[in-house]
C-alpha cells in the first residue's frame, strides 16, 4: 500500500511550491528549491476532465492539478480502480458525489473539503480541530496537495517550513500514513483535520497555543514540561530558554529560502550537533538515549524551551527529560522520583 512513488508539493500563501518523490527508502536527503507555481486565481471552482483505467488518487490528483481540488481520501483505498470519470463544469460536491457512487466510497461533507473513507470507519468522521482559532493554525492556505503514503511527520515539519508555523506529533500519530490530498482555499487546521482522517487516525489529543500545534495519541504519559530542573535555573538560564528560535530537524537547510526533506527519522545522535548549533549552546544526552529515532520536525518562532519540550513529548513514555546545567543542556534519564510527576497537558 505505501510503495508507491508518488510526487507530493505544497503550495503557501507566498505562491512557492516545494516538492519531492516520497519513496522514503530510496530517496537520499536533499534541500528542495523553491520554485513558482501555478496561480491559485486560476483554478476554477467547475471541475472539466476526462479519464479512462484511472484510480481514485489519480482522479484526485488530476483534479487537484487542474482546479485545486477540495478532496481528501482515505489511506487504503487509492487504488480503487474507476473505468471512466467524465466531468463538464461541474462543481465540487458533483464531482465528489459521483466518485463516491462510483467507488462506493462513504463520502463526508465538511466546510472546505470532502473526505472520501470506507464503509465501517465512521469514527474517522468525529476527529475536528474546529475548536483551534489561533491566528497562524487557522492561516487561509492556497493549495495542499500530498501524495498518498506519507508519514505524518514529513507531511508537518514540510508544512511547517513552507508555513513558518509548528506542528509536532507524537511518535504514534506521526507514524500513520496519510492518503492522497488535493485541498484549496482552506484553513490550515481543516487542511490538518483532514490529513488525519486520510491517515486513520481514529483518536488523538491536541495542545494548541499561539505557538505551536502538538497532536498526541490519547494517554501519552509526557507532562508539558520536561525540565528537570527548573528550581536550580538562574536569571540568565531562564530567559535564555525564553529565547524565540526557529530549528529545523534533524538538519537545517544550508540556504534560506530551501526547504529540507528528510524521508524518514534519524538516531539522535546524528541530530544533536545540528541541534546544539541552531540553540547556540552545546546539548548532549545520556548513554543509551543516542539510539532513539528523532523524526523530522520544524519549530519557528517557539522558545528554546517549546523545542526541547517538544522533542521529547514526541517520545511515548514519561521516562526522559532535560536539564540545563551551567553551559549544557543534558537529555537524560528522569530518576524514580522524577518519573511520578503528573502530566499537564492541556486537552482541546
Amino acid at each position: 500500500m505505501f510503495a508507491k512513488s508518488e510526487i507530493v508539493f505544497v503550495t503557501c500563501v507566498c505562491l512557492l511550491v516545494f516538492s519531492c518523490a516520497s519513496s522514503a527508502k530510496k530517496q537520499k536527503p536533499e534541500v528542495s528549491e523553491a520554485v513558482s507555481s501555478p496561480n491559485p486565481s486560476t483554478f476554477s471552482d467547475r471541475v472539466t476532465i476526462s479519464l479512462e483505467d484511472v484510480t481514485l488518487a489519480d482522479i484526485v490528483k488530476k483534479i487537484g492539478e487542474k482546479a485545486g481540488g477540495r478532496f481528501a481520501v482515505m489511506n487504503g483505498l487509492e487504488d480503487i480502480q474507476v473505468a471512466q470519470v467524465r466531468f463538464s463544469n461541474a462543481d465540487f460536491k458533483t464531482v465528489a458525489e459521483k466518485l463516491s457512487k462510483e467507488t462506493k466510497c462513504a463520502l463526508q461533507q465538511c466546510p472546505s473539503y470532502f473526505f472520501f473513507y470506507w464503509p465501517g470507519y465512521e469514527q474517522l468522521m468525529n476527529i475536528s480541530l474546529s475548536s483551534i482559532s489561533y491566528p497562524q493554525f487557522v492561516q487561509k492556505v492556497d493549495v495542499i496537495a500530498f501524495g498518498n503514503g506519507m508519514p505524518l511527520y514529513a507531511v508537518f515539519s514540510w508544512l511547517g517550513q513552507a508555513l513558518g508555523t509548528t506542528i509536532v506529533a507524537d511518535n504514534a500519530v506521526a507514524e500513520a500514513r496519510c492518503g492522497e490530498i488535493a485541498l484549496r482555499d482552506i484553513p490550515l487546521h481543516e487542511a490538518i483535520e483532514a490529513i488525519l482522517k486520510s491517515a486513520r487516525v481514529a483518536a488523538l489529543e491536541v495542545d494548541c497555543t499561539e505557538d505551536y500545534l502538538f497532536i498526541s495519541a490519547p494517554g501519552n504519559p509526557n507532562p508539558r514540561s520536561c525540565l528537570l530542573n527548573p528550581e536550580t535555573l538562574d536569571d540568565r538560564q531562564r530567559n535564555y530558554l525564553e529565547t524565540k528560535v526557529k530549528v529545523i530537524l534533524p538538519q537545517a537547510p544550508r540556504e534560506q529560502g530551501k526547504i529540507r526533506l528528510e524521508p524518514h527519522a534519524v538516531p539522535l545522535r546524528e541530530v544533536l550537533p545540528s541541534l546544539s548549533d541552531q540553540l547556540g549552546i552545546l546539548v548532549t544526552a545520556e548513554e543509551g538515549m543516542k539510539e532513539i529515532p528523532i523524526n523530522p520536525v520544524a519549530f519557528h518562532g517557539v522558545s528554546i524551551r517549546t523545542v526541547l519540550d517538544l522533542l521529547i513529548r514526541q517520545w511515548l513514555v514519561n521516562d526522559f527529560g532535560y536539564q540545563f546545567t551551567s553551559d549544557r543542556i543534558v537529555l537524560r534519564r528522569r530518576t524514580s522520583a522524577e518519573r511520578l510527576v503528573s502530566p499537564n497537558i492541556e486537552r482541546k
